[in-house]
């Protein structure tokens, strides 16, 4: 009886062979080179059979059997598994979805196998399942091969266990890998990730940036990071898409992690920093007030950083014997003892630095003239910009009386 079948391989000699070998039976027959365009192709045909080669890009032949058997229009469809590594690695075939699994080897010899095949897939219900691998008894492994699918299942394993989510995309942004973290970040299975448009999964206007981004990639990494992230399913998520060519074909490696939890400790930082700030600033102008406050009632001068006098208390006046205008613009330094100026040199230096200057100054005053004064230093904010209070307590010999 005449069948539709469908050969997926991506080795164009299978192909042909494959071909020319159904059709000389009366079959009709369709052809793709990987998983992805035989999705495409099953969109719209309906085979009865279909051989599924195991190693191929764009969506291996373990996944794609998955996916077909997923599909509820091809729930009943016979599927051959063509392997070329059967003797290297065991084929769990029935497990995943396939009915018949034939180890690649000579031509002459897999015509009789895929002839039996088509016979084998009349058969009804669980008899046409296959109990073992057809064709290998005259396959040996290879020692090369046995490496290279050791590293093969290294690298999976490290894959499937990365907290980020990996996905691959081709040039048209359709998902042809993903890791188990990729599809929980999407809550969407493996299956129905599998042949997608990548950006269909992103929210609203996050959709176009991600679209955006990937039509002006270049051969640079390109990256959205958790200070803008995109929303995915509700998730606040970063992406680091990767170029990658290989063999003149191009694709990408998509790196997304779910910065929600991190975006959310760190605005909450941020807006506890915010009040921090505010609350600093209070505090500080209630300490400049007091400062203010206690300034006038002390022997006190405002200076600027450089020891220029802005203001005098009456006090202050009243100890130098000049007035006012006298005093202001006047260097403090001209108020103290030669002796002295060193000291406050140094305590000015310090209450710039936010730091509390205290030290003792023989004074040049009118009254109390080379007396030694207890005097501290603090840094101001002041409106025209910062300066020092100096606020000087009663001489020590008075002090002592």
């Amino acid at each position: 009886m005449k069948k539709k079948i469908l050969v997926v391989d991506n080795h164009k000699v299978v192909l042909k062979f494959m071909t020319t070998l159904l059709e000389k039976e009366g079959h009709e027959v369709l052809t793709a080179e990987d998983g992805l365009s035989a999705l495409d192709i099953l969109r719209n045909y309906l085979p009865d059979v279909i051989f599924i080669d195991l190693v191929m890009p764009k969506i291996k032949g373990d996944k794609l059997c998955r996916i077909i058997r997923k599909m509820p229009e091809l729930s009943n469809v016979y599927i051959v598994i063509l392997s070329a590594i059967a003797a290297e690695e065991a084929t769990d075939f029935a497990g995943l979805g396939a009915d018949m699994c034939i180890a690649k080897g000579p031509f002459n010899e897999m015509t009789e196998h895929v002839m039996a095949a088509l016979d084998h897939s009349d058969q009804a219900g669980s008899n046409r399942v296959a109990e073992e691998i057809v064709g290998l008894q005259g396959v040996f492994d290879r020692e090369i091969t046995k490496e290279l699918l050791s590293t093969k299942s290294h690298l999976e394993a490290i894959l499937n266990n990365m907290t980020e989510g990996i996905l691959e995309l081709t040039p048209e942004r359709r998902i042809v890998f993903v890791n188990p973290t990729a599809t929980s970040l999407t809550g969407a299975s493996e299956e129905g990730l599998l042949g997608s448009d990548f950006i269909e999964l992103f929210d609203g206007n996050h959709r176009k940036r991600v679209k955006n981004l990937l039509q002006e990639i270049g051969d640079m990494p390109q990256m959205i990071t958790d200070e803008s992230p995109v929303l995915l399913k509700g998730k606040q998520i970063s992406l680091n898409i990767l170029p990658v060519k290989e063999d003149g074909h191009k694709s990408f490696v998509v790196i997304m992690n779910d910065v929600t939890e991190t975006k959310r400790v760190r605005d909450t930082l941020k807006n506890a920093n915010r009040e921090l700030v505010r609350a600093y600033a209070h505090m500080r102008e209630r300490k400049d007030q007091l400062s203010m406050q206690q300034f006038e009632e002390e022997i006190g001068f405002l200076i600027d950083e450089k020891g220029r006098v802005l203001g005098v208390t009456e006090k202050g006046l009243k100890v130098t014997g000049k007035n006012r205008a006298e005093l202001l613009g006047q260097n403090i330094q001209e108020l103290v003892d030669e002796n002295s100026r060193d000291k406050l040199k140094a305590s000015m230096r310090d209450a710039g630095s936010r730091i509390l200057g205290q030290t003792s100054l023989r004074m040049i005053f009118k009254q109390l003239d080379r007396q030694i004064f207890e005097t501290r230093l603090m840094h101001m904010n002041m409106k025209q910009g910062p300066a020092l209070l100096v606020l000087m307590r009663s001489p020590f010999s008075e002090t002592r009386r």
